[in-house]
């Protein structure tokens, strides 16, 4: 059984007449030149690549993170210490340092939140338990 794709319809793109990607960005409503708009009229808060199912966006879970009220949040993978004898938490605050004091071991892209690594998940405030991304 195949997901059905579902667009992200909670913000408006560009254009004058603001559209959401179900009412501008699908071939029932527009016809086969509606992948035309695709990036046309993005802005910092609509992203058609990400939002619209037709651009190679929109999600295939039923859930929606803002149901959730869910906020993605990083943890360091501190199990190994960078070649002065410091984990990510302990001493990678400033992305400057990233790849600086890495070893064979310790790679900080990987393990530290700061350069880009570090272990997503999901924490919802109605629990205390974590949801791993």
């Amino acid at each position: 059984m195949e997901e059905e794709c579902v667009n992200d319809d909670s913000v408006r793109d560009g254009s004058i007449y603001g559209y959401t990607c179900s009412e501008l960005y699908n071939t029932t409503t527009t016809g086969p030149a509606a992948e035309y708009y695709c990036g046309g009229y993005d802005t910092d808060d609509f992203v058609s690549a990400e939002m619209c199912c037709l651009c190679g966006g929109g999600s295939t879970n039923d859930v929606m993170e803002e149901e959730w009220d869910m906020e993605e949040e990083c943890v360091n993978d501190d199990s190994v210490a960078d070649s002065y004898g410091d984990t990510c938490s302990g001493y990678y605050t400033d992305e400057s340092a990233c790849g600086s004091y890495d070893t064979d071991d310790f790679v900080s892209a990987e393990m530290c939140c700061v350069c880009g690594g570090g272990s997503s998940y999901y924490s919802d405030e109605s629990s205390d338990e974590p949801v791993w991304w």
